[in-house]
């Protein structure tokens, strides 16, 4: 839905990010979409492959470095409508090490990035139930730069 309003893709579940120059690194693999009918999908399900494989117009994949402009972490919520909201930078760095691959090996080196990198960027939380509806939303927020 983003990448429909003119934005690229460049990853799916995992954004590398290089600490040092403060870019996210492309990775990426091609998405699928989970295909369910409802709005709440049962926990069994989530270990059942019904996916859809997404394809991306031609300059629609992002093949570069690119500035982190804003950490947004989405929260998906069945029939509720999309909200963005700021996040504190704490909230926010607790989420991130929380899921930082490398915080484990690096611990305090990694705290020290990752509040740095907040520190320079906001976050945000974004509620939704349909894609659509968020992607609209972090497109009238002016793509979370301002």
């Amino acid at each position: 839905a983003l990448c429909a309003r003119g934005w690229q893709y460049l990853s799916d579940d995992v954004a590398p990010i290089d600490m040092a120059s403060g870019n996210v690194l492309p990775f990426p693999l091609s998405p699928e979409v989970r295909q369910y009918p409802r709005p709440v999908m049962p926990e069994v399900w989530l270990r059942t492959l019904n996916k859809k494989r997404v394809t991306f117009l031609a300059g629609g994949v992002c093949t570069e470095p690119a500035p982190v402009g804003a950490v947004v972490c989405p929260v998906y919520r069945p029939d509720a409508p999309a909200e963005l909201s700021p996040w504190s930078p704490e909230e926010c760095a607790l989420h991130l090490l929380e899921h930082s691959w490398n915080f484990p090996t690096h611990g305090e080196a990694e705290v020290e990035l990752v509040s740095g990198l907040l520190r320079r960027v906001p976050g945000f939380r974004l509620y939704f139930h349909d894609g659509d509806e968020a992607a609209a939303l972090l497109g009238i927020e002016g793509r979370l730069d301002g």
